[in-house]
């Protein structure tokens, strides 16, 4: 047996650098680590060309060519060879880790056994049973050392979630002045403004009119958990209470909430919530407002159609909840919840039969005060959850399911076999059933006709809608493919040119047509009618967004000079333009996305990359976004103002066409999360730094007492809106 030696010689070629070719066995050091390159890298080039179209003409701006390597996170090129940590930090939900990094969470620090998931790997399985990527190897006597670390937002996936890419199917937005995040220590904290509606579950009046509500954290507590008349006895096979794997007292592994509402899950598959109650939103039988969270209960023995079924709610672990308007202000709410069994219940706002309990007719009941469970029937609210019955799948177990729209929902449901199923509102098509206009609802799960196993599986699942309807869904299979069903007018999606430049209702699932399609590997969605569309794109990491519409004012990243976007028919829709500045984005989040006033709403998104830097801009206010300077602009980026640094504006004073670096506090400062809040015309987002400290910036007060700080309650700084901003309490 012959050796050939040149498979042992390596080559030290320091720092890797994206602009370098890389050759078998050369040794790189990125991030703390060392990689061996096992395959040749290939000498690559990207070219970027843009260009719009207005009504009256069309502009083409130069190629840009860029040589190009690949990360060492790539496994075709690079392998780890020596691992490392540079510095322990906070649990990052967008970050996926390699083997030996560690990362902290609360009072306890974690080593990882093998390269993680894409994001939000968490620590411990979401139903507390230790993870196969992580090990516990130190705890800190310390533990209030680590009070208010924050970990994630609310209206996300559960902490741990391991379909659909750990992630939400919407995009991380809040329409509202106040926001909840979840703490590494299985607590959650909550800023932000006034809680008229008891949605936080702090009690009425607690925060009152005036009051700042800084760092309060929720009025569900473990004593009321210990104490609850709901939690008897520790018998899973009773309605009391359940017990956790580890026989601690339960933590929050998700939150989800609109402005009038909130439900919290446990690690132990207990749901509370508290707020509105008007449509039995609550899920307690009743239609009593609850300051205080309660439990969501229900002991029924049987099915929606009578049929006997193991467990009842009380007794079955929840994995998953949520309902249709999260992070929205639309008042009625359909609300869900998964059983780790793969059951699926529903309760709440039932006004077309949307929960997809089905007609009375079809589900040959005789009984129209309610069915079988006397709970409601085909147009009536469900006062409690309901199991919908396992044969609606195919006797199928459900791993995943999502709801959308506002008081008029539709939902889909991913079972184990990768099947896609879908019920509820379906006007424009949303539901990819192969109807639309004509059938309005689906009242009971239909299959998709689309088998997306043939194209590698569902890998991340998205939608879109507003008040006024203009509802779509957005689908990313394996094969790096996006698909699309729904509502789009004028070019809003890249569907098809030029035959889709009018309004259309696209009722089944299609590929969208565009020289990016098959080449992506994450996607955000957005926007109002006014719709945007940003592609990452898997083999260069490169960022792309689509917009067909009017008014972004280049707000979107893109080089468009004014509103000079087409929106009306007649014209051609908008095409892929490169984003410029972000590198392997990680997220991409606004807010405006609902049109309750029947008026449009532009929508800037800023961006999050892996390099933990965040990119904003918009040309109404700046300041909202982190950036400094007001909505004029008028001395913030020119003539010496304190933007000057980052050089002369391209344009104009107002017109933003690229995205800016936000500024970073210093101190070695890395962005690690990036949440939108506020609504349309008043941002305030937020983010979260390396620490797990939580930052915000933008709009504070209320239309009556507007900058006057009353949100953050840090002073009257006039830097304290135009620059993120930490609230505190971990210093």
């Amino acid at each position: 047996m012959s050796l050939d030696i040149k498979n042992f010689k390596v080559s030290w070629r320091g720092s890797w650098r994206d602009k370098e070719r890389y050759y078998k066995n050369d040794i790189v050091y990125w991030r703390g680590k060392s990689y061996r390159c096992v395959e040749d890298t290939p000498e690559h080039f990207t070219i970027s060309s843009e260009m719009f179209t207005n009504t009256s003409s069309y502009t083409q701006y130069g190629p840009t060519i860029r040589k190009r390597s690949y990360r060492p996170d790539n496994g075709r090129y690079w392998t780890l060879l020596l691992a490392g940590n540079d510095n322990i930090e906070t649990w990052q939900y967008w970050r996926q880790y390699e083997r030996g990094e560690m990362c902290k969470v609360a009072d306890k620090i974690y080593l990882c056994k093998q390269k993680t998931r894409y994001c939000n790997t968490w620590v411990v399985e979401h139903d507390g049973r230790p993870s196969k990527y992580w090990e516990l190897v130190y705890i800190n006597e310390n533990k209030w050392s680590t009070r208010n670390e924050v970990v994630s937002f609310n209206n996300r996936a559960p902490l741990g979630w391991r379909y659909n890419m750990g992630v939400g199917h919407k995009q991380d937005a809040d329409e509202s002045y106040r926001t909840c995040t979840l703490c590494s220590d299985g607590s959650d904290m909550w800023v932000g403004s006034t809680d008229s509606t008891s949605s936080s579950g702090l009690g009425e009046g607690v925060a009152g009119n005036d009051e700042p509500a800084k760092h309060f954290s929720t009025g569900f507590t473990f004593t009321d958990w210990m104490g609850s008349i709901d939690n008897q006895n520790w018998n899973l096979n009773s309605t009391g209470r359940m017990t956790t794997w580890d026989g601690e007292a339960p933590k929050i592994i998700q939150v989800v909430k609109n402005y009038n509402r909130t439900m919290w899950l446990m690690n132990n598959g207990e749901v509370y919530a508290a707020g509105e109650n008007s449509d039995y939103g609550l899920g307690n039988s009743e239609t009593t407002d609850r300051p205080y969270s309660i439990r969501v209960t229900a002991s029924d023995t049987v099915d929606w159609q009578g049929n006997t079924i193991d467990k009842t709610f009380n007794q079955t672990r929840m994995v998953k909840v949520g309902f249709s308007d999260e992070g929205k202000n639309n008042g009625s709410s359909s609300h869900w919840a998964l059983g780790s069994d793969g059951s699926v219940w529903v309760w709440g706002y039932n006004n077309n039969g949307q929960l997809g309990l089905g007609n009375p007719a079809i589900n040959a009941s005789t009984d129209t005060s309610g069915g079988p469970t006397s709970t409601a029937f085909y147009s009536a609210n469900v006062t409690r959850p309901v199991r919908l019955p396992q044969s609606y799948f195919d006797g199928r177990r459900i791993v995943d399911m999502w709801a959308s729209g506002s008081e008029e929902c539709w939902f889909h449901a991913l079972d184990d076999t990768g099947q896609l199923w879908g019920w509820g509102h379906n006007q424009h098509g949303e539901l990819g059933v192969g109807n639309r206009n004509g059938s309005y609802y689906y009242t009971t799960p239909t299959r998709i006709g689309l088998n997306f196993n043939k194209y590698g599986g569902i890998k991340l699942y998205k939608t879109t809608h507003s008040n006024g309807g203009n509802s779509c869904t957005h689908i990313l299979d394996g094969e790096g493919y996006m698909w699309f069903t729904g509502y789009t007018t004028s070019g809003a999606w890249p569907i098809g040119s030029p035959g889709y430049t009018g309004t259309h209702h696209i009722g089944s699932f299609r590929r969208e047509g565009h020289f990016i399609n098959g080449d992506i590997d994450f996607f955000w969605c957005g926007g109002d009618e006014n719709k945007w569309l940003y592609l990452r794109q898997k083999n260069t990491g490169m960022l792309w967004v689509h917009d067909g519409n009017y008014g972004t004012y280049g707000g979107r990243g893109q080089s468009v000079e004014s509103n000079g976007y087409w929106y009306a028919s007649g014209g051609q829709p908008g095409t892929f333009l490169h984003v410029k500045g972000p590198k392997w984005t990680v997220n991409v989040c606004d807010v405006g996305q609902d049109r309750a006033d029947g008026s449009y709403q532009y929508t800037f998104p800023m961006i999050l990359d892996d390099e933990g830097l965040i990119w904003g801009g918009a040309p109404y206010s700046n300041s909202e976004q982190g950036l400094g300077g007001d909505s004029s602009n008028n001395d913030q980026w020119t003539n010496g103002g304190r933007n000057d640094t980052q050089g002369a504006m391209e344009d104009n004073e107002m017109f933003r066409t690229r995205k800016r670096l936000v500024f970073q506090p210093a101190g070695g400062h890395r962005w690690t999360d990036l949440f939108y809040g506020g609504r349309g015309s008043s941002n305030c987002p937020r983010a979260l730094n390396h620490r797990g400290q939580l930052y915000w910036t933008g709009y504070d007060g209320g239309a009556s007492v507007t900058m006057n700080y009353d949100y953050y309650s840090e002073g009257a700084n006039s830097d304290q809106n135009s620059y993120f901003f930490h609230l505190g309490p971990r210093d």
